[in-house]
């Protein structure tokens, strides 16, 4: 809910209220609803273009995972941390400790990603928390 319109009655607000906000969303799966770790690399880069071609990201979003990692990723997660856009990834619903069974993207070790877990209000973390001492 970034980019929902505040203050109108309807619904929740987003979490950039009043801003000219846009999402760009790319696919990174197949028709098979498979991919590779070129689709995911491939989409870092067409960010990063944008990017460098004046488009305003400041923000990649990431729910997507998988059981592979690669310094590879890290590599194109810290191009895009150096051109001012961080990446946001989400935990996964696993249950696994990070630290131990590495996954990507949430197995980043860029200081450009911010992974996040799954919380119940007034409860703790949720069950199917992913842990790390990455994860904030």
């Amino acid at each position: 809910m970034i980019a929902a319109e505040a203050d109108n009655a309807t619904g929740v607000a987003g979490a950039v209220k009043g801003g000219n906000v846009k999402i760009m969303a790319l696919r990174i799966l197949g028709e098979s609803c498979t991919s590779t770790m070129y689709h995911g690399l491939g989409a870092y880069d067409y960010i990063l273009k944008a990017k460098q071609n004046g488009v305003n990201v400041v923000a990649s979003n990431n729910s997507w995972g998988g059981a592979y990692y690669s310094t590879i990723y890290d590599e194109a997660i810290d191009r895009m941390g150096e051109a001012g856009i961080l990446t946001i990834i989400a935990a996964g619903n696993e249950s696994n400790n990070l630290d131990n069974e590495w996954g990507y993207p949430s197995g980043s070790q860029s200081d450009y990603a911010v992974v996040v877990g799954a919380a119940k209000s007034r409860c703790p973390p949720s069950a199917i928390l992913i842990l790390s001492r990455n994860i904030y």
